[in-house]
């Protein structure tokens, strides 16, 4: 609160994406020369620096974006740019509806068996670590939001993990968003029944107005 210069921001994954409804985080901070300059935007909902949910996100939290200078395409205009143009661009140009095409150089592979794979593997740790994991211990100061977002919604998300448990490809989650992904499906468990299934009795005990259990310190 004393730092004016940082600030959190908690975007939620648009409809009709892999990302749907799951709580992503960002530090932001504004150098001495914003809004010259952009700002700086590092990525935080990364399950401890090992998950990489799309192209422009990596594991290590930073966010290519041309925005801020991390990636080709029209850059921060000085003086004009701001941090909700940021913001919206990470949403919408990032969190999209199929990540695969955002890798340079696979933007034709549109509906691809590849593509496919991928963005059932973003589904996956989107569960693991956007929704379970930002709901069974929220990180600072984000519970109340994370906590409301989760039991105003709780229904449809429900019925969504449903949907994205029946259109599984039942492969191994890979940290590293597929890029190595194999056609065949793995013949064993992959952990996403029983991530959806815990999901979900979180997600009735909110409905049902049950305080969830706090995580420990």
């Amino acid at each position: 609160e004393t730092r004016v210069d940082v600030i959190k921001a908690l975007i939620t994954g648009p409809e009709g994406t892999p990302y749907y409804n799951g709580c992503f985080l960002f530090d932001v901070f504004l150098g001495p020369n914003y809004n010259q300059s952009p700002p700086s935007v590092k990525y935080m909902t990364t399950n401890g620096g090992k998950f990489r949910f799309n192209p422009n996100l990596y594991a290590d939290g930073k966010v290519c974006l041309s925005l801020l200078g991390t990636w080709s395409g029209p850059g921060w205009i000085a003086g004009k740019s701001t941090l909700l143009q940021v913001l919206i661009s990470i949403q919408s140009m990032i969190l999209c509806d199929e990540p695969y095409l955002n890798e340079p150089g696979w933007a034709n592979s549109g509906g691809t068996p590849k593509s496919l794979a991928y963005s059932a593997n973003v589904r996956r740790m989107v569960v693991k670590t956007a929704m379970l994991g930002n709901l069974k211990a929220p990180p600072d100061p984000w519970a109340d939001v994370i906590r409301t977002h989760f039991r105003l919604k709780a229904k449809s998300i429900i019925t969504q993990l449903d949907k994205w448990l029946a259109d599984d490809d039942s492969h191994s989650t890979l940290s590293d968003g597929a890029y190595n992904q194999k056609t065949n499906a793995s013949s064993s468990s992959n952990g996403f029944a029983e991530d959806v299934a815990e999901l979900k009795s979180l997600l009735n005990k909110l409905q049902a107005g049950e305080e969830l259990s706090e995580p420990p310190k």
